[in-house]
């Protein structure tokens, strides 16, 4: 899977890069640099769109000691979150239905109850607060209108991401007693984040229901992030 969705984000990159390798060439009246400029803008702003929008999200962080099955997990559930959404106008391969955008997402969390092996909810006075951002190329399939109007598109995709978390957890699951765990580990290295996302559109309103999230290695701990949201919102087209 992390293969196919490698492969996909490069197939991405190669069309982006096609098209702004038809910018070099010389055209009358204007240089090659600002030609490159003036394309990119207008990628980055034709038929771009942000959406503010009201929801729901969860997030879950798994610690996990390495070489052993010492593990806890602190989470995060929110009925009115606000989210604020960037992307670039769709683009399709050939005449297909299979097409690629750019998702752009920064996300603060916050987190202070822990989940128990029962599945029980709990406060522990442990708390974590950070960061993660994203920078994701996808693949989606698209029913309906290629590009405004109605449309449902279902996609997935693997890019690039930064993270800064900042607390403790205690790891329930553990053969010791009260086994705190601190994670302060300032900005991350880059890291590949993964992503799925289902959107549906009407005219200028949108629903989203997505899921991503990274996975890190932070002093002898593995760190997996996970985050699933269910946004209703309006879009703003940037022409």
């Amino acid at each position: 899977m992390l293969i196919i969705m490698y492969r996909a984000s490069l197939l991405i990159l190669l069309q982006l890069l096609l098209s702004f390798s038809a910018l070099a060439e010389e055209q009358p009246g204007y240089a090659s640099d600002e030609k490159v400029s003036s394309r990119l803008w207008d990628y980055l702003t034709v038929g771009a769109s942000i959406t503010a929008g009201i929801g729901g999200r969860s997030v879950t962080i798994d610690v996990t000691r390495q070489g052993t099955n010492d593990h806890g997990r602190i989470v995060e559930n929110k009925a009115d979150e606000l989210f604020l959404l960037y992307s670039t106008r769709a683009g399709y391969f050939g005449n297909s239905n299979v097409g690629y955008a750019w998702l752009l997402n920064l996300s603060t969390i916050h987190l202070n109850e822990q989940e128990l092996t029962d599945g029980n909810i709990v406060k522990l006075g442990t708390e974590v607060n950070g960061y993660f951002a994203t920078v994701v190329p996808t693949v989606f399939y698209n029913f309906g209108d290629r590009y405004r109007g109605h449309y449902l598109r279902a996609g997935i995709g693997l890019g690039v991401g930064v993270a800064n978390f900042d607390g403790d957890i205690e790891l329930t699951e553990s053969a010791q007693i009260n086994d705190l765990v601190t994670i302060s580990n300032g900005t991350s290295d880059i890291f590949l984040g993964i992503g799925v996302f289902i959107d549906y559109q009407w005219e200028n309103f949108a629903f989203r229901l997505s899921s991503a999230g990274p996975n890190l290695e932070y002093n002898g701990y593995d760190i997996n992030v996970s985050g699933t949201s269910v946004m209703f919102g309006y879009t703003y087209y940037l022409d």
